[in-house]
């Protein structure tokens, strides 16, 4: 992710807070540049406002996004232990 698409995802959630979606590419884009609480963290807001807001099916899926980044999380911790 690049500098100019952080700064993009930070004002889209500066301007609309409760965006579910961008918190869930947010999250992923912390994830994938090693911020791993802050992925967590955003993919859990993500996944309260979209069951805020109703969306069973996008709640389940951040769910299990989280879920799976949780375990990936704790296997390169248990190898990094090694």
């Amino acid at each position: 992710m690049t500098l100019v698409q952080c700064v993009i995802l930070s004002q889209v959630i500066r301007l609309n807070p409760s965006n579910a979606q961008t918190y869930v590419n947010w999250g992923v884009a912390q994830y994938r540049l090693g911020y791993h609480l802050g992925a967590i963290a955003d993919l859990q807001k993500a996944s309260e406002y979209y069951e805020q807001q109703g969306k069973k099916v996008a709640y389940e899926k951040t769910l299990d996004l989280l879920k799976n980044l949780r375990q990936q999380i704790s296997f390169v911790t248990e190898i990094a232990l090694f």
